[in-house]
């Protein structure tokens, strides 16, 4: 059973007595409610890692990719982006949308910070995220033809901060979404 959930995309939660346990549940929320909505359309990590360059199967951290992140004249290239939700695509109408990442979005992270070195945040993320799809590292990497990111949050009003934050720092964007869904990423 731990197999099969690991190659559809879940996580396993750690120990609940683990800070992670919470945050890893609700990313298995997220991704379960993708493939039961999406049912026959869902596929999963496991069948989208058939396709990836054997390069990318190689790495030892094939889901963590390099980004370099720049915002107000800081440079930062020693960033690494995960997802929580591992890589996995819709079918609809006879073409494939690849969801590259999921962030789970508890409120508990600010919009910004002042210095890139100062801990991570929703905007160097949205930054790092940028920066790997306009350089194309998702055909590079996975052999993606699209890619979108989703962030997910707890609020309504945290979701309209995400996507001021999107705005702000990187205009309209095509492959960002953002969807609150209080029952599946509460507050704590």
């Amino acid at each position: 059973g731990r197999e099969l959930l690991l190659t559809r995309g879940y996580f396993l939660p750690p120990e609940k007595d683990s800070s992670l346990y919470h945050h890893n549940l609700m990313a298995s929320m997220v991704s379960a409610s993708f493939e039961l909505a999406a049912f026959d359309n869902f596929v999963g990590t496991g069948e989208l890692w058939k396709g990836f360059p054997a390069e990318t199967k190689s790495r030892k951290h094939p889901f963590a990719f390099p980004v370099t992140i720049q915002h107000e004249g800081q440079t930062s290239s020693k960033k690494f982006l995960r997802g929580d939700v591992l890589p996995i695509a819709l079918k609809r109408n006879g073409k494939q949308i690849n969801i590259l990442s999921i962030e789970i979005d508890e409120g508990t992270e600010p919009l910004l910070r002042a210095h890139l070195d100062d801990g991570t945040s929703v905007g160097e993320k949205i930054l790092g995220y940028y920066d790997f799809i306009r350089n194309q590292m998702h055909e590079e990497l996975y052999g993606f033809e699209n890619s979108l990111i989703l962030f997910i949050t707890n609020s309504e009003k945290r979701k309209r901060g995400i996507v001021a934050t999107v705005n702000r720092l990187v205009g309209k964007c095509s492959f960002i979404a953002v969807q609150a869904q209080p029952a599946i990423t509460p507050t704590r």
